[in-house]
């Protein structure tokens, strides 16, 4: 026979109907592997002569594989010719030429090149205009370990994820993390745009938790664990604040309210004497407040309670609530704050005479994107 094809390999979607598939050229059953693919995720069954499909067309243009039982929908049925690299053609001296045993040795000869350059074109390689001179000879593997370009990109070379460089935004420097079973011991870790951090438990702990911030929702990511203080870290920045004591405040005045109960500030960026939040960092920042009135507050019917987040710079954010016999009011906003900046909260009222806050008070403040 002559081999006038280069195709060595064929892919069929089942259907649940079809069971007669062409095969590519081959010279003797034992070449031909079929293999059942599941589609949804790529794993792979090889088929066994007889038991799940029979053949025909060896030493042909081409052959039929007949499957047992038809490939179902999301499979795909992969043919492969592979022949096995030996030569049995044995040439006896002064006997005559034998034609059609020398054709077949070149036939087979053609298969199997065939076959090794369709797995060459199937392996990672340098493209042929390349004059980078790069080896692409494997390193010894290590267990868990990546590969990588070397810094040169000469050669190809082994790395622990453990080695992981963050870009500081602006300057495009970096610094280098160990992360190891998810465990951050740095001292100082660099700004991550795409990431928030929040501060688990006190300074002293420096126990954080990475949320990734480019997906629709915060998605966790990683537990920092205990290292240096979180105070050496001046990119990021948490508060969570409340207060349970009273605030009088007179008519059409507006009060700062003062969270005076710290629970949450790892880099002293609140000020509970004053109530004021000073910026970091370039950034946008959410900002969230709440107090509850109670019956005890002198409040009546007509008056209406405002609770205005109000920044150094840039615009406020204000709500309006109606008295009722227990309510709270809460005023949320995103805010763009330079380093520097500062924001606070405050309350009024339309009462004729002071009234007084005599409910809890919530106060919450975390940095989400630069």
């Amino acid at each position: 026979m002559t081999v006038s094809s280069e195709t060595w390999r064929l892919e069929y979607a089942g259907n649940g109907v079809t069971t007669a598939f062409t095969t590519p050229q081959f010279l003797a059953n034992a070449d031909i592997k079929v293999y059942l693919v599941d589609d949804s995720d790529g794993s792979s069954v090889t088929w066994a002569l007889t038991t799940d499909y029979t053949l025909a067309g060896a030493g042909s243009a081409s052959g039929t594989v007949t499957a047992i039982v038809a490939p179902a929908a999301d499979f795909t049925l992969v043919i492969v010719s592979d022949p096995a690299i030996t030569q049995a053609v044995d040439y006896v001296e002064n006997d005559p030429f034998p034609a059609a045993s020398h054709e077949g040795a070149l036939d087979k000869l053609t298969l199997i090149v065939r076959r090794l350059a369709g797995r060459i074109t199937r392996s990672l390689q340098l493209a042929d205009s390349d004059t980078s001179g790069a080896s692409t000879t494997m390193p010894v593997p290590v267990a868990l370990e990546a590969l990588r370009w070397n810094a040169a990109g000469t050669a190809i070379e082994t790395f622990s994820y453990g080695d992981v460089a963050l870009a500081t935004p602006g300057d495009n420097t970096v610094s280098t993390a160990k992360i190891v079973n998810k465990a951050v011991t740095l001292a100082k870790i660099q700004d991550i745009p795409q990431y928030k951090m929040l501060a688990r438990n006190s300074p002293g702990d420096g126990e954080v938790q990475l949320y990734d911030c480019t997906q629709a929702a915060f998605n966790f990511v990683s537990a920092l664990s205990p290292g240096a203080r979180l105070s050496s870290i001046g990119a990021f920045s948490r508060v969570v604040a409340n207060r349970t004591t009273s605030i009088t405040i007179a008519p059409a005045t507006f009060v700062d309210v003062v969270f005076d109960i710290v629970v949450d500030d790892h880099i002293d960026d609140y000020n509970e004497a004053t109530g004021v939040f000073t910026s970091p960092a370039d950034g946008w920042y959410r900002v969230s407040a709440s107090a509850q009135f109670t019956s005890g507050s002198g409040l009546t019917g007509t008056d209406s309670v405002k609770m205005e987040l109000l920044p150094s710079a840039g615009t406020s954010v204000a709500t309006y609530e109606i008295w009722s016999s227990l309510f709270t009011i809460r005023a949320e906003g995103i805010f763009r704050l330079l380093v520097g900046q500062t924001i606070k909260c405050r309350l009024s009222h339309t009462g004729g005479s002071n009234r007084t806050v005599d409910g809890a008070c919530y106060l919450s403040i975390s940095r989400t994107l630069n």
